[in-house]
């Protein structure tokens, strides 16, 4: 079972403030009306959909981020608008520690099945960690210059593309 971060994971959210900012509509960053200006899906980073296809997947989105708060409807419509709540087995828009939330995931979908998570925040690797021991964990840096040459920072390992975390598993 994967369970996914969603922003500068699967979405670059990067991409929109730009093309909010190109079209003079920053303004309007973390509002529904953004959505009529163009395609959420086409935000998605190139290898999201190829990545999840034949996976169990539930995306694990939180409502705070690192340059604004969302609101939790909001969150929920955005990944909605990218169509992937239609490909995944769940979508959870929390606050809070996703540690937490993974781990409840997890019991769901029961324990016996191992838990691959990656999200582009340290501390939340960090909380799934010690919340899920066993899983296996990945820090997405889409940006490569963002971590430099580290190929792990506190025990967990850095990817710069979901389909890295394909090949690492398969060696598992």
């Amino acid at each position: 079972m994967y369970i996914l971060d969603f922003d500068r994971t699967l979405f670059d959210v990067e991409r929109l403030y730009l093309e909010l900012a190109k079209i003079n509509q920053s303004h309007l960053a973390g509002t529904e009306e953004s959505f009529s200006l163009f395609s959420f899906k086409d935000l998605l980073f190139s290898d999201v959909k190829e990545f999840i296809l034949n996976k169990r997947v539930v995306i694990l989105s939180s409502s705070n981020g690192i340059n604004k708060d969302w609101e939790t409807e909001y969150q929920n419509k955005k990944i909605a608008e990218t169509g992937l709540d239609k490909l995944v087995e769940e979508v959870v828009v929390m606050s809070g520690d996703k540690g937490v939330h993974a781990r409840q995931i997890a019991e769901q979908f029961g324990a016996h099945e191992p838990v691959v998570f990656i999200d582009d925040r340290i501390e939340n690797c960090l909380s799934v960690k010690r919340n899920l021991p066993e899983s296996h964990c990945f820090l997405m840096a889409r940006d490569p210059e963002v971590v430099g040459n580290n190929k792990q920072i506190m025990g967990i390992k850095v990817v710069n593309t979901l389909l890295e975390v394909d090949d690492i598993i398969k060696e598992l």
